[in-house]
C-alpha cells in the first residue's frame, strides 16, 4: 500500500517486523518526486489480515486523518487488539492434532528446512502437507493402541493429479511430564533452520499466536508411535 504524503515526509514511527515493513518511498507524481508511506506485507500467507489493515487505513484517510496518523494508528490498534485478545479455550484434541502435525513437520525438516512451506493444514486445504504432486494427511490418536482414524470426507485421501498421497497416523498419550509440548516442538523445528515467519503464519492460522502461551502448553504428551500408509488402489 502506497499512501501519498504530499510535499513533506511525515515523522511516522512504526516498528517493522518479520511480516510487515513500513517505510518511505519516492515516486514521480504529476511531474514531481513525491514521498509515500510504503506499507508492504512480507508474508503472503497473511494476505487476509493485510487486506483488513489496508481497509482500516483507507477508512481513516477518508475520515480526514493525516497519512501518518492513519497508517500508524491503524497498525498500532491492530497490534493492541491482537495483544488484548483473551486466551482461548483450546481443547485437548486440538492441541494433540497440532502436536501430530508438528511431529511430521519436524521429520520433514530433517530432510529440508523448506518443508514448512508445504504445511497447508492450518489454511483449510485438502491435505495437511502438499508439495507439488506429493501430499500427506496426518491423523493423531490419543491412545497408543489406536488402530482407527476418522477421515473428514473422501477427498482427503484423493491424491493430487499425477501424484500420490500418504496417510500418517501419529499415536500419543497424555503425560504429566511428557516430552512433547507445542512450544518445545516449535523450538526443535526452528533449530533445523525453518523459516520462523512461515511457521508463525501456520500457527496463527490455527489461533496459536504464541507457541509458548500457557493455553497451548497446558498439557504434554509422550510419543507412542507413527505409521505411514501409501493410499493406493489396495488401501
Amino acid at each position: 500500500l502506497l499512501v501519498p504524503e504530499g510535499s513533506a515526509i511525515s515523522d511516522i514511527v512504526v516498528n517493522s517486523g518479520p511480516n510487515l515493513h513500513v517505510g518511505h518511498s519516492f515516486y514521480m507524481m504529476f511531474g514531481k518526486n513525491m514521498p509515500f508511506i510504503d506499507v508492504m506485507l512480507l508474508e503472503r500467507r497473511l494476505d487476509g489480515v493485510f487486506e483488513e489493515l489496508v481497509r482500516e487505513i483507507l477508512a481513516r484517510l477518508g475520515e480526514g486523518n493525516s497519512p501518518s496518523k492513519a497508517v500508524g494508528g491503524a497498525i498500532s490498534d491492530f497490534r493492541a487488539l491482537l495483544m488484548a485478545l483473551p486466551p482461548a479455550d483450546v481443547s485437548d484434541n486440538v492441541i494433540a492434532g497440532l502436536i501430530g502435525e508438528l511431529l511430521v513437520l519436524e521429520r520433514l525438516s530433517d530432510t529440508s528446512p523448506a518443508a514448512v512451506a508445504a504445511w497447508c493444514g492450518p489454511f483449510e486445504q485438502r491435505h495437511d502437507f502438499r508439495d507439488s504432486s506429493r501430499a500427506i494427511e496426518v491423523k493423531t490418536s490419543l491412545r497408543s493402541d489406536a488402530t482407527r482414524v476418522t477421515i473428514h470426507g473422501g477427498e482427503q485421501l484423493l491424491p493430487p493429479v499425477g501424484g500420490d498421497v500418504h496417510l500418517i497416523h501419529v499415536r500419543l498419550e497424555k503425560a504429566s511430564r511428557g516430552a512433547l509440548q507445542v512450544g518445545s516442538l516449535c523450538n526443535r523445528i526452528l533449530e533445523r533452520g525453518t523459516d520462523p515467519g512461515l511457521l508463525s503464519a501456520g500457527l496463527a492460522a490455527l489461533g496459536c499466536v504464541d507457541a509458548t502461551a500457557p493455553e497451548w502448553n497446558r498439557i504434554s504428551f509422550e510419543f507412542e508411535g507413527l505409521t505411514a500408509y501409501r493410499v493406493d488402489d489396495g488401501f
